[in-house]
């Protein structure tokens, strides 16, 4: 090939490069269309647990556990996830007023919009109180009534409704036995629940209330049952064989207490008890004398709920919650 054919084959060969260069097409991208909630968290437990979110059409459903410790906050900061390219207002992590209707906003990168709103769903388990007998009980008396669905944290409350619907509210809490709501017939305001027949209401922290469908707590006539009303001031210190008194409401010097119980947990967090000595009525039956067993060598911390359990056959009483423990010490 001579120098003039070479020079025409270069020429040829850039030209060729050239229009394949200049033919190349540029790829466009076009904005994405997409405005999903992929992922909605909220925390609870305080931080320690998650609830994810339902996203069901322009729903974002939040099933608040109901059994849990912890009440359904005001505020909170919920952690979203988005379509690619998509924003959303509120931010993820913004902290918003918890509440049923709020709306959210996701705009696609191509400028669609759509609107979420918030649905709350509290899954608390309304108390139910199952159909039983009523029953007789006199002002003073420890009651247990039984209850379905109650909150393991204690929250829930009882009154007692006559047929006028006027409300009263017996002494509470006492110890949390699952299945049972505990109380004092009388109460804290100083007057008496007067005698009648009373439907009873249990309020939890939800204020989602139930009513028994008849009337199960009789209040009767007969004469109030002493019980203990120990107010302590600092923590009171025994040693094995040594006494203490302990005041009564509503004392009566024929009443007789057959057992006393002193209540506290043991080390697996259980509630057990020490049998005590009854040692009489003294101040005309105003007062209870108790002893420590001679016998008895652990060192305990009295719970403050249910700390002493007085009985009289079938008739059990027990004290309004201490501000004190009791200690046997050695």
């Amino acid at each position: 090939m001579n120098t003039l054919n070479k020079s025409f084959f270069k020429i040829f060969i850039a030209i060729i490069g050239l229009v394949l260069f200049s033919c190349k097409t540029e790829t466009i991208v076009s904005p994405t269309p997409y405005a999903d909630i992929v992922s909605f968290k909220v925390g609870y437990n305080n931080g320690k647990d998650s609830i994810n979110a339902i996203i069901e059409n322009n729903s974002i459903i939040i099933n608040w556990p109901g059994m849990s410790e912890w009440p359904i906050p005001e505020k909170l900061k919920p952690k979203i996830v988005v379509s690619k390219n998509a924003k959303i207002t509120p931010a993820s992590d913004q902290e918003i007023e918890l509440k049923e209707g709020l709306e959210y906003e996701v705009k696609a990168q191509d400028g669609t919009i759509k609107k979420y709103a918030i649905k709350l769903i509290n899954t608390a388990l309304i108390p139910t109180i199952p159909e039983q007998d009523i029953e007789s009980f006199s002002i003073g008396q420890y009651v247990s009534l039984r209850v379905i669905n109650l909150a393991t944290d204690g929250t829930d409350k009882i009154t007692l409704i006559n047929d006028e619907k006027k409300e009263f509210s017996p002494i509470q809490p006492l110890s949390k036995v699952f299945g049972y709501i505990n109380f004092i017939v009388d109460q804290n305001n100083g007057q008496q629940i007067p005698p009648g027949d009373y439907f009873a209401k249990v309020t939890n922290k939800f204020n989602q209330t139930t009513i028994s469908e008849k009337k199960i707590i009789k209040i009767n006539n007969n004469t109030p049952i002493p019980y203990p009303v120990l107010d302590l001031k600092e923590p009171l210190k025994l040693k094995a064989g040594e006494s203490f008194i302990v005041p009564l409401k509503y004392g009566n010097k024929d009443f007789t207490f057959r057992s006393a119980l002193l209540s506290y947990l043991n080390k697996e967090g259980n509630q057990t008890f020490v049998s005590l000595q009854v040692l009489g009525l003294e101040q005309n039956g105003n007062q209870i004398k108790l002893g420590i067993p001679s016998y008895f060598n652990q060192e305990i911390t009295s719970t403050l709920e249910e700390t002493i359990k007085l009985s009289a056959g079938s008739v059990e009483v027990t004290n309004i919650p201490l501000k004190h423990p009791i200690q046997i010490i050695k």
